[in-house]
């Protein structure tokens, strides 16, 4: 029996490294890509798609260093919002399912109730706009997605912990 194949974008980074690291490689092929991989490039993202046909993508992919964002709001459009369309138009592609990783930044954080999903996202930031533009191009341009709005990530190198 084939081991299902699963790509994990932005293996290197916070998120993607624990989940590639969780996940049991004796029932899943796991292939990994971070900057090697460009998915800002719909030529790059194409040709490692067809070369590989994973089962499932997860992207973990994201421009998110808020101090630098503001200031750099073409590079987050370009990999949030761009890169997010070129791995959901090549996941329908090959039939991936797409597991896309954003942000409850899509919020404002204004008001005191909680926030679930059928609530419109209104984000006050570059990230936030960023991030919620990459999840409208996964729902127009893959329908076999889930997309998961996490607000702090934590694990090896983060200052949640110490933030909090």
């Amino acid at each position: 029996m084939s081991k299902t194949k699963v790509w994990i974008i932005g293996a290197k980074g916070r998120l993607g490294s624990t989940i590639s690291d969780a996940l049991d490689r004796m029932a899943y092929n796991v292939l990994t890509s971070d900057m090697d991989v460009d998915i800002t490039d719909m030529d790059s993202v194409t040709a490692f798609m067809d070369m590989s046909h994973p089962a499932v993508v997860i992207n973990c992919a994201g421009y998110n260093t808020h101090n630098w964002l503001e200031e750099d709001m073409v590079k987050a459009f370009r990999v949030n919002a761009i890169g997010a369309r070129n791995v959901a138009s090549a996941s329908r592609k090959v039939g991936a399912k797409l597991i896309h990783m954003s942000t409850d930044d899509v919020f404002d954080g204004q008001g005191n109730e909680p926030l679930n999903e059928f609530d419109t996202a209104t984000p006050d930031t570059i990230f936030g706009k960023s991030k919620l533009a990459g999840e409208n191009f996964v729902r127009e341009f893959c329908s076999r997605h889930i997309i998961i709005r996490s607000s702090w990530i934590f694990g090896e190198g983060s200052p949640y912990l110490e933030t909090i």
